[in-house]
């Protein structure tokens, strides 16, 4: 079947509209990266794939009147590549890791057959096969790339990119098994085919699609970013006070009988410190006892500068028990740090804690134990701790006791 009689589905234009819009793409990415410093080095990344691409679809379009090896060896090659750095791309947006020997794995291994075609006269089905073969397991890659990136809410964008590199490996996983089973054997753009005509298409569609669908992502994690950076204190780099309440109110909205617990932290005589050492000295002195506290926190655990010297840790799914014995850690450890000022003074500093946990016992019906009521009975352990000589922890009392 061929569509000679219908010519904007004529190979050559479809070759000529695609290398085209690759090079818009990688145009608008690169210069999309100087307005997003964050995400500068995925949109270069992008923009790279985006121009190998344009350059691959160029040498096709010009088959028959260059020489073979670049409208053959070359142009394969760099479709290929263009797929590799498109997952690298995917990668850096997503600060996830990627086995970057795998990838450039399958770009050898689809270029294998491509250089068996041209030097070794192998049949060309070889070629289709190999290339066909790498670009479904890089799509099929990167559709892994971006499920394992999505949050628990996924963004349109996460979707869109799901669906277009799933469409895209299966469609060169058909094309793999039409050459296996012998037909589609021919790997000329230029052929009027349906298969060929059909994968062209596709691939102008791709090219607009997957461009927008990455730029959208990138935006998206820019705002994020801004979002993220908002709710974090530029000293100490934790979640600061705004942070901590919009955690509260998600809690209290749940209604439900969640465990947890408050910890509050204060560094003893931390005027003092400022007083000898200067402010410039006592932002050091915070910003390692901020470390020293994350360092103890669990991943599922919040850590907060709740204001000046004063620290909130918000321990998920815990208990009484839980929350005494992450306090008496904190203050144990800092009991044995010390804080190193640029000058090379050693400044030692201690901790008060107070702790209390969440009731979720109910009477008569009544709610739950709010965070803000978890927080004051913290804060007065924490005002008991410090009133009874500082450097330890103490327990809060319980919901009976200051009703």
């Amino acid at each position: 079947m061929h569509f000679t009689a219908f010519p904007l589905l004529d190979p050559v234009t479809l070759l000529f509209s695609i290398c085209l819009l690759s090079f818009l793409m990688a145009m608008v990415s690169f210069t999309t990266a100087g307005s997003m410093p964050e995400q500068a080095p995925a949109l270069r990344e992008f923009s790279k794939s985006m121009s190998v691409a344009g350059c691959a679809f160029l040498l096709y379009y010009l088959r028959g009147n260059i020489s073979w090896f670049l409208g053959f060896f070359v142009s394969n090659a760099l479709f290929l590549m263009s797929s590799y750095f498109g997952l690298t791309a995917y990668a850096r947006l997503l600060r996830l890791n990627l086995s970057t020997p795998i990838v450039a794995g399958l770009v050898v291994f689809g270029v294998s057959g491509v250089a068996a075609t041209y030097f070794f006269q192998t049949p060309r089905q070889v070629a289709v096969f190999t290339v066909s073969a790498a670009i479904t397991v890089m799509w099929s890659i990167n559709v892994a790339l971006i499920a394992s990136g999505m949050t628990k809410r996924p963004t349109p964008s996460a979707l869109l990119g799901i669906v277009i590199f799933a469409i895209g490996a299966v469609a060169f996983a058909a094309r793999t098994i039409f050459c296996i089973a012998g037909e589609g054997a021919s790997i000329s753009p230029t052929s009027g085919a349906f298969l060929q005509v059909g994968l062209l298409l596709f691939g102008a569609v791709f090219i607009a699609a997957s461009a927008v669908t990455f730029l959208a992502a990138a935006h998206e994690r820019q705002r994020s970013g801004i979002e993220e950076n908002a709710l974090r204190d530029g000293l100490t780099g934790l979640y600061n006070r705004a942070a901590l309440f919009r955690i509260a109110r998600e809690l209290d909205a749940t209604r439900d009988a969640t465990r947890y617990a408050v910890v509050m932290l204060d560094i003893d005589y931390f005027k003092d410190i400022n007083d000898r050492h200067g402010h410039s000295g006592g932002d050091v002195v915070l910003a390692q006892a901020a470390a020293l506290i994350a360092s103890l926190a669990r991943k599922a655990d919040a850590v907060f500068r709740y204001g000046g010297e004063e620290f909130c840790v918000l321990l998920y799914d815990s208990g009484q028990q839980e929350a005494e014995h992450f306090s008496a850690r904190v203050v144990g450890a800092a009991g044995r740090s010390v804080a190193n000022l640029p000058d090379g003074s050693i400044v030692p500093f201690t901790f008060s804690a107070g702790y209390a946990t969440r009731s979720t016992a109910t009477t008569h019906g009544a709610a739950r134990e709010l965070f803000a009521s978890v927080l004051e009975r913290a804060d007065l352990a924490l005002y008991r701790a410090k009133r009874g000589g500082r450097n330890q922890s103490v327990a809060a009392l319980p919901v009976v006791a200051i009703t």
